[in-house]
């Protein structure tokens, strides 16, 4: 994975397929560019420039001038007896969140978090007394997905770690997370499903997103 260092620059990972172009146009680079870059992040997985080698020297070396990969992996895993790993991510500003990888039979599922703490306050809910810090960029959302040894089994995508995702409904992140960059990273095999605790008629606000989406109560 990428050290830290190079966090401090744009991170790739989250960015849409438009995004991406925008930046392979603005670097001078081909226009299929950015399709190979999609297809490097969020269906190889790969963690840096050097491993892209459909792309040319010099433009991976414009690319690093300027951009990360952004996929960097968790600080910590904890794993129980019944196969339950719980990862730790920072989330910068001294922050961490957590995810937890399920297996269950023939389901993966990844529970994620999207904010860092909570504002929602539940009584039940360690998070919420943690105080809300601040919510999670889509590469921060990405990053617990394509950055775990188990990505590429995942079966089932929730939303149901650190945060309630549709506190900000209306972030572009969230919304970037469910829609295209969201579709690549998460079911480019066509099998995860995206969970989360909202009201029905939420789905509606990602109608063109081609990944399937429900919503518990």
């Amino acid at each position: 994975m990428e050290n830290k260092k190079t966090k401090k620059l744009k991170p790739l990972a989250g960015m849409t397929l438009d995004e991406l172009r925008r930046v392979t146009s603005s670097l001078g680079m081909p226009k299929f560019a950015a399709t190979q870059l999609a297809q490097w992040i969020y269906g190889k997985r790969v963690t840096s420039f050097d491993e892209m080698l459909n792309i040319s020297k010099a433009n991976r070396q414009r690319l690093e001038a300027e951009y990360c990969v952004g996929l960097y992996a968790p600080e910590s895993a904890q794993k129980s007896e019944d196969g339950t790993v719980k990862y730790l991510f920072d989330a910068g500003e001294g922050k961490k969140v957590e995810s937890v990888y399920i297996p269950d039979d023939d389901r993966a599922t990844l529970c994620i978090s999207s904010q860092k703490g909570c504002r929602m306050n539940c009584y039940f809910c360690m998070t919420g007394r943690q105080g809300f810090h601040g919510n999670l960029t889509a590469n921060q959302i990405i990053n617990q997905v394509l950055s775990i040894p188990e990505t590429h089994t995942l079966t089932n995508i929730v939303f149901m770690g650190m945060g309630e995702p549709l506190d900000h409904l209306d972030a572009e992140h969230i919304d970037k997370a469910l829609g295209d960059a969201g579709h690549r990273a998460f079911v480019a095999d066509g099998k995860a499903v995206f969970s989360f605790h909202g009201k029905p008629g939420i789905a509606n606000e990602w109608q063109d997103c081609t990944s399937r989406l429900n919503v518990g109560r």
